[in-house]
C-alpha cells in the first residue's frame, strides 16, 4: 500500500471484507465506496489474497488479513487465536493510517468488537448480510448481542435482516450497483433458436442447484429446445466441490447431461445475464440477493424462492415469480409458464427496469451510507 496515495485531509474508512471471492457483498460495497473516493480514503482488508492482490491493480488500496470463520473442523481451533492477532494488525493499520471509522462487511467477523473494547474512539459499523436461518444459525445471536453492544452504527441489507434487530441503532441500505450505460439499445429480448435459462450462484449446498435440477426434470418435456447453464465457485472449499461434483452426477442420473451445462466462475456475470431468457434463485434463504437485483438491472426475466430478501426486490408477477421454498412442482411450473409465454418475460422486463430505478437507485444507496459516515465522523468530533 502506497501511504503516499493516502489524502490524510479526507478521513480514512477501512473495510473489513471476509469474502474468499467477489460476491453480490462485495461487488455492492466496492461500487458504492467508490462513488465516494472524492470524499473519503478507503483501505480494504480482504480475505482473499488473489483479490486483494487484482483489488490493488484497479488503484485501490488493500492489504490481505487470513481471517478465519468459524468451521466444523479442526480450523476451528485457530479461530480465537487468528482473531486476537487479526485485531492487533488491523488495530496497527488504524494507528498508521488514522483510520476513523471501521466498516465490517457482515456481522460474524468479530475483529470489529475486538477493536471497539481496545480503541473505544474508533467508529465501528457493521454491516449485516445473514438472516437467523443462515448457515450461522448457532452463532447468530450470540454476534447479534455483541455488535447491538459494540457497534455504533448496524446496516442492514434488508427489511428482512433489520426485523431482527434494534431498529434505533440499525438502518436499511440496499445492496446496489451503478447501472451501467447499455451498449445498444436493447429494451426487450427476442425470441431466439435455443431457450436458455441461467443459474448464478456458487456450488454451496443450499443455494437450491439440487432443487433447480429436480424442477428442470419436470419442466423440460414441456419447453422447446431448452438449456440450463450453472455458473459458480467452489471457493476452493472441498465441500462444496464434492457438492458440485454430486450435481453433475445427479444430472446424469436424470438423463439430463445433454441439456445441462455446469461453468465455473463467470468472469463476467453481467454478459451472462443478459444473454440468459430466463433466470432462477432457488436459494433456501437470502438477507438479500444481488443476483436478483442484477437480472433486473440487466433485463432478464427471474424466477427466486420466497426466501427473505427477494421478495423485497421481486413484486409477485410485476416484476418477476416467487415461488415457496423446496417446492419443485411450483417451480416447474413457473418455469414452463415463463418459458411459454414471451410476452409476460418482456412485462417483466420492462417492469423489473422499473422496480429497481423506484427503489434500488445507486445515488440513494450511496447518500445514506454517506450520511452514516458524516455522522459517526460529526459525532467523533463531538467526543
Amino acid at each position: 500500500m502506497d501511504k503516499k496515495k493516502i489524502n490524510f485531509n479526507k478521513a480514512t474508512v477501512l473495510i473489513l471484507d471476509n469474502s474468499p471471492s467477489i460476491t453480490g457483498a462485495f461487488k455492492s460495497i466496492t461500487s458504492v465506496t467508490k462513488a465516494m473516493r472524492d470524499e473519503f480514503n478507503f483501505i480494504f482488508a480482504l480475505q482473499s489474497a488473489e483479490l486483494a492482490r487484482s483489488f490493488n491493480k484497479q488503484n485501490h488500496y488493500s492489504i490481505h488479513i487470513p481471517f478465519l470463520e468459524i468451521q466444523k473442523k479442526w480450523k476451528s481451533l485457530l479461530y480465537f487465536p487468528r482473531l486476537i492477532i487479526n485485531s492487533f494488525r488491523i488495530l496497527s493499520i488504524v494507528k498508521k493510517q488514522h483510520v476513523k471509522i471501521i466498516h465490517v462487511n457482515d456481522l460474524y467477523n468479530m475483529c470489529g468488537v475486538i477493536i471497539k473494547i481496545m480503541r473505544p474512539s474508533t467508529k465501528i459499523i457493521y454491516h449485516v448480510r445473514l438472516l437467523p436461518t443462515s448457515y450461522a444459525k448457532k452463532l447468530y445471536f450470540i454476534w447479534k448481542w455483541l455488535i447491538e453492544k459494540y457497534a455504533d452504527e448496524i446496516i442492514c441489507v434488508s427489511q428482512t435482516v433489520v426485523s431482527n434487530f434494534s431498529y434505533e441503532k440499525a438502518t436499511v441500505v440496499f445492496d446496489s450497483i451503478q447501472i451501467p450505460k447499455p451498449k445498444k439499445t436493447k429494451e426487450i429480448k427476442s425470441k431466439n433458436n435455443k431457450f436458455n435459462i441461467l443459474y448464478l450462484a456458487n456450488y454451496i449446498d443450499g443455494k437450491g442447484q439440487k432443487i433447480a435440477l429436480e424442477a428442470f426434470f419436470r419442466a423440460k418435456p414441456f419447453i422447446k429446445n431448452v438449456q440450463l447453464v450453472f455458473y459458480g465457485g467452489t471457493l476452493n472449499n472441498p465441500k462444496n466441490q464434492k457438492y458440485k461434483d454430486g450435481l453433475i452426477n445427479y444430472a446424469n442420473d436424470l438423463d439430463l447431461s445433454q441439456s445441462i451445462i455446469f461453468n465455473d466462475f463467470a468472469k463476467n456475470p453481467e454478459l451472462k445475464i443478459e444473454n440468459a431468457d430466463l433466470m432462477l434463485n432457488f436459494s433456501k434463504s437470502e438477507s438479500f440477493s444481488m443476483t436478483t437485483l442484477e437480472a433486473l438491472i440487466y433485463g432478464t426475466p427471474i424466477i427466486v424462492t420466497n426466501c427473505g430478501g427477494p421478495s423485497e426486490i421481486v413484486e409477485h408477477n410485476i416484476s418477476g415469480m416467487l415461488v415457496p421454498v423446496n417446492d419443485i412442482a411450483a417451480m416447474a411450473d413457473a418455469i414452463v409458464s415463463l418459458a411459454n409465454d414471451f410476452d409476460l418475460r418482456n412485462s417483466f422486463i420492462l417492469k423489473g427496469k422499473e422496480r429497481v430505478l423506484s427503489k434500488f437507485d445507486f445515488n440513494i444507496q450511496v447518500e445514506l451510507l454517506r450520511s452514516i459516515y458524516l455522522g459517526l465522523l460529526n459525532n467523533s468530533l463531538q467526543d
